[in-house]
């Protein structure tokens, strides 16, 4: 009997024809899972994973065939990714900053007017709370003395008068501080019409976006640390679409119910759950 040292190696025939259809199979499923991945994002990665084998594993045109449109679903699904999840989430990040810090420049005019009221009545000063522009180092036409004052940079006069402004740009937003009106509402400048009972007592500041890019965030603070935002109908954005002194109040005197369903018709709701202060 002849021996046949060389039999054991017959089975790899077998294995050849298998890998003959491995990459067929590959490049089918890494195609399915690009096409999947336009509806799903995240199987792009796995389809990316398995276009790579089954390109090695093919030869010449297909290969490339494969290789190409493969890629192009991936990318694809990555892109669409981008423009519908990933850009919309940044530029909603963006804008919360931009309101977030809009809200710290209306609590830092409210630590100055605390400071404003208290030095006007040390001095003999009309005990009433200050206009904005009095606020801001170098812009007030007439000092209050607030030590420190606010800060220039930060609070950039936008309009009115080169000496007495009524609004300021802060960030992406604009700020304007109204005092009680001697007709009710409110008054963003001028001292003869301020209501001498009043002026001490009640104050109100709107933020709202300059720009749309900013978003539609209003927000509101009154002298108690009431806080509220608003993404209702006013649709503030700019000097010509500004929130009017009552717009968050429940009432046409500044001294009204705050926040709820304000004057403008829109409703205000509290930020952050935010508490306004015990009197």
């Amino acid at each position: 009997m002849t021996d046949h040292p060389d039999s054991p190696a017959a089975p790899a025939a077998p294995l050849a024809g298998a890998r003959r259809f491995a990459g067929p199979v590959l490049a089918a499923v890494a195609i399915g899972l690009a096409v999947a991945s336009l509806a799903w994002s995240p199987l792009s990665l796995a389809a990316l994973l398995v276009l790579v084998p089954a390109a090695a594993e093919l030869r010449g045109r297909a290969a490339i065939a494969v290789a190409v449109g493969g890629g192009l679903l991936v990318l694809a699904a990555v892109g669409r990714f981008v423009v519908g999840t990933a850009m919309p989430s940044l530029v909603g990040m963006g804008r919360h900053t931009t309101s977030e810090h809009a809200v710290s420049e209306l609590r830092a005019i409210l630590w100055a007017q605390d400071r404003a009221i208290e030095e006007r009545a040390g001095k003999g000063m009309p005990v009433r709370y200050a206009f904005l522009h009095e606020l801001v180092d170098g812009v007030g036409e007439v000092p209050v003395g607030v030590s420190p004052p606010l800060d220039p940079r930060r609070l950039v006069p936008v309009d009115g008068p080169d000496r007495r402004p009524t609004t300021f740009r802060a960030g992406g937003y604009l700020v304007r501080v109204f005092l009680p009106a001697r007709a009710g509402g409110g008054v963003a400048s001028g001292e003869g019409d301020v209501d001498p009972d009043l002026g001490g007592r009640a104050w109100v500041a709107y933020a709202w976006p300059e720009r749309p890019e900013a978003g539609s965030r209003a927000i509101f603070l009154a002298e108690d640390e009431t806080i509220c935002i608003s993404d209702g109908p006013g649709g503030y954005v700019g000097l010509a679409h500004a929130p009017d002194a009552v717009a968050a109040l429940g009432g046409p005197r500044l001294d009204s119910p705050r926040c709820g369903r304000g004057q403008d018709g829109g409703t205000w709701r509290p930020w952050r759950n935010k508490k306004p202060r015990r009197k």
